[in-house]
């Protein structure tokens, strides 16, 4: 909540907070949702996922025995709740339009974590806080395979939660996500348009 707030503060912009928790939500849930953000905002140029759930039992390791319910209730909250979410806020993206290359129209941002990443996870035990976020990669990976060519752009952040402040995380973000579109196929910035790139509050790429 820190870092949203910071990052509020740094854009200056209006954060909608959506309502309903629930990750068993229904697609009635979500038009109703639709529905309700239509009435707030319009349309959206920029959609940022902030979700982050660490389940407390998520805590054993292979020897003591992977706790089932734990794993699926990880998955309900850090990969299905965000794919529902992205659902509910698409009609509105396809309103809004580029106008030039420093535009950040149809950017859709995942918030996530080097837990996610293969070669950077060292944990021992909770397998599913890592397990479902790295499972948020991939799903990410499929939305940019149809919605690059229809104009979208994406970035994914990990704001280091707990190794640098809220206010740093916050700036960090801020940069990296409304970086403008890149088109010119000989600049090095390109690669964060053409492929799915994972960068952390110090700017390093994340390997998956």
């Amino acid at each position: 909540q820190q870092f949203l707030h910071c990052l509020g503060t740094h854009t200056g912009a209006e954060v909608i907070f959506g309502e309903g928790d629930s990750p068993c939500a229904k697609k009635a849930d979500l038009t109703n949702r639709t529905e309700s953000l239509s009435l707030q905002c319009g349309k959206i140029d920029l959609y940022i996922d902030t979700t982050c759930f660490h389940e407390e039992n998520d805590n054993k390791t292979v020897k003591e025995g992977i706790d089932r319910a734990v794993i699926l209730a990880s998955f309900r909250e850090n990969f299905l709740k965000p794919v529902w979410y992205l659902e509910t806020v698409l009609p509105l993206m396809e309103k809004a339009e580029a106008e030039d290359e420093n535009d950040t129209a149809k950017r859709i941002v995942f918030i996530n974590t080097a837990e996610s990443s293969i070669n950077w996870n060292i944990n021992a035990k909770g397998y599913g806080y890592s397990m479902s976020r790295a499972a948020l990669n991939n799903a990410t990976s499929t939305f940019v395979n149809k919605l690059l060519p229809l104009g979208y752009t994406f970035r994914m952040f990990d704001p280091m939660y707990g190794k640098v402040s809220a206010k740093a995380a916050a700036g960090a973000c801020y940069g990296y996500v409304l970086r403008g579109r890149c088109d010119d196929d000989g600049d090095p910035r390109c690669q964060d348009e053409r492929r799915l790139v994972i960068r952390d509050a110090m700017a390093r790429e994340i390997p998956w």
